[in-house]
């Protein structure tokens, strides 16, 4: 079995050897959200005990990984301010720095508010 990563989603691929054609053949057997990957019911029941496995060891690594991402981009995160804020003056009012403002407003509102709930502002 592998993971084909697409989108939102990672599907899972088992892969079987035609005996006749002497060719392997593919076949999606199912799909597993990215932001939440868990292993369903409906999917388990359509897995071998070894695929289950292989899918658990996956969602296992899966949701480790992005806990380390988010840990480097909190430990990082005044790093990566510092490196943006140097950027966004060399840029002054150009159409790419509005642009990026635009998208960084939510987002650091988003964190004073997480910060704040969590008081971690003084």
């Amino acid at each position: 079995m592998h993971f084909r990563y697409r989108k939102n989603v990672v599907q899972l691929v088992r892969t079987l050897y035609n005996q006749e054609t002497k060719k392997p053949k593919t076949e999606v057997v199912g799909r597993i959200p990215l932001t939440d990957p868990a292993l369903t019911k409906e999917l388990s029941s359509v897995l071998t005990s070894a695929e289950i496995a292989e899918v658990e060891s996956w969602i296992k690594r899966q949701h480790r990984t992005t806990l380390l991402r988010e840990e480097l981009a909190a430990l990082t995160l005044s790093e990566a301010l510092d490196h943006a804020n140097r950027w966004f003056v060399r840029q002054g009012e150009s159409a790419e720095a509005n642009e990026a403002a635009a998208n960084l407003l939510p987002a650091l509102q988003a964190l004073r508010k997480t910060l704040k709930s969590n008081h971690l502002l003084g």
